[in-house]
């Protein structure tokens, strides 16, 4: 029989303290999430409850994790004896040092969108469905290809050091992609995160629309192009996050996996560059009270003024260099991983459109690119397409057929000569909130 969180987390720490050992925590979550999956004139939808459990064990700098997906008492159970038996066979980890202890967290609350938390699941499929047949809005539109997802969720963390906490929180998320067809075959894409419910969800599935009918009448660019680029929010955001995500890890610095530690202190983006990674900001997608192992959230400089400041630590990280976590451990399959909540980008003051007028001639890349995820993250090499690139000159923007954009995300960073007024929480998992920018000797070829 399956226990409720409040009951598995009971029997779990009292299962626990019946063994022999030093520190114990127990991370318990259950989140509902609700799943629109629009494709042409047909949808489908569906409703996810998902329960899982962390038990981890400490017996003398022996760690043990196991992670159950089942919340009875037998799978609990099991799941205590196997991240003991690991504890028991592993050799003793010379870094750690302890679990973490308790702190004041800086916020008391987040925003929770309670038409989310108690899901009329009606109302959001009609809305879903309303931006879905949206995106048809001239009869050289296709097809529409939609997903939107409503999340709530509940997490608890208590540990032998005396963390009890708990975090709650909504999450909304769009993504809609729109084929054209008139003198060739265009694409355009509009998605993006929020805390809750978009009410104007039908504006991003036109939007979508929009982006692949101004691609029409795209020529091929005549030859590669060395020089000024202007990049929209969402055509940055994934190399940024990516890279970032990698990079910023203390636990990859430690270990010799990114250069970052060797360049704290140093400038490794242009001056017009800041970032701040804000785990207690009102519209973060990531936002919460605690982390995952219950340390509170916090505001940390990154980069100030295009200088390495630091880079993010959970608990083992921070311990084993004698600082202070950041507040930064996320989970991945039970196992704790550094991660970036919302890194902030300072804005510039410009809009997307003086941006680009601020030149006589360059190439703008808006939308989506695709490849980010093949980059290089140590290295910093990338090699993306983009699908909806245009070459602005005498004073008129015309669309290209996709282009590529090659390069290194070291290099970009001090190659950036201009940041918009427009940022916007956006990315692949939506932990970067990121203006347009604009690049020099930047490189694009035809795809």
């Amino acid at each position: 029989m399956s226990l409720t969180i409040s009951e598995a987390l009971k029997y779990a720490l009292s299962e626990i303290k019946k063994l022999p050992v030093g520190e114990y925590e127990v991370y318990v979550s259950h989140a509902r999430v609700y799943t629109f999956r629009g494709a042409g004139r047909s949808f489908r939808t569906r409703m996810r409850e998902i329960r899982s459990m962390s038990v981890r064990l400490v017996l003398d700098k022996r760690l043990g994790i196991a992670l159950t997906t089942e919340l009875s008492k037998n799978a609990i159970l099991d799941t205590i004896k196997t991240a003991y038996s690991i504890a028991r066979s592993r050799e003793p980890d010379k870094n750690w040092v302890s679990l973490p202890e308790p702190r004041k967290p800086l916020i008391s609350k987040v925003e929770i969108d309670e038409s989310i938390k108690s899901l009329d699941v009606g109302y959001v499929t009609n809305l879903a469905v309303e931006a879905h047949e949206s995106g048809y809005i001239q009869p050289e539109v296709v097809s529409v290809e939609s997903i939107v997802r409503a999340t709530y969720y509940r997490e608890f963390i208590v540990n032998s050091n005396g963390i009890e906490c708990e975090n709650e929180g909504t999450a909304f998320y769009y993504d809609f992609y729109s084929k054209v067809k008139k003198d060739g075959e265009y694409t355009g894409a509009e998605s993006g995160f929020s805390r809750k419910i978009v009410g104007d969800l039908p504006t991003y599935a036109r939007k979508s629309a929009e982006r692949a009918l101004e691609m029409c009448g795209a020529v091929k660019l005549e030859r590669p192009y060395e020089g000024i680029v202007v990049l929209e929010n969402s055509a940055i955001a994934e190399l940024l996050e990516f890279f970032f995500r990698f990079n910023l890890s203390a636990f990859r610095v430690q270990e010799k996996h990114s250069r970052f530690g060797e360049l704290i202190g140093k400038e490794i983006a242009s001056r017009k560059v800041s970032i701040v990674d804000d785990g207690t900001c009102k519209d973060g997608i990531h936002t919460s009270i605690y982390d995952a192992e219950g340390v509170p959230r916090q505001r940390t400089p990154v980069i100030v003024d295009g200088v390495l400041k630091t880079v993010l630590y959970d608990n083992y990280t921070a311990k084993r260099e004698g600082k202070e976590s950041t507040g930064n451990a996320s989970r991945s399959n039970g196992n704790i991983v550094v991660e970036p909540t919302t890194l902030i980008f300072k804005d510039g003051s410009k809009s997307l459109e003086e941006l680009i007028e601020m030149f006589d001639r360059c190439i703008v890349i808006k939308g989506h690119v695709l490849g980010a995820h093949t980059m290089n993250e140590a290295q910093g090499d990338f090699s993306v397409t983009a699908l909806n690139p245009f070459i602005y000159e005498r004073g008129e923007l015309k669309p290209l057929k996709p282009v590529t954009f090659n390069g290194n995300m070291f290099s970009l960073l001090k190659n950036i000569i201009e940041l918009g007024a427009d940022s916007k929480i956006t990315g692949w998992r939506g932990c970067v909130k990121v203006p347009s920018i604009v690049l020099q000797k930047a490189s694009i070829a035809p795809a």
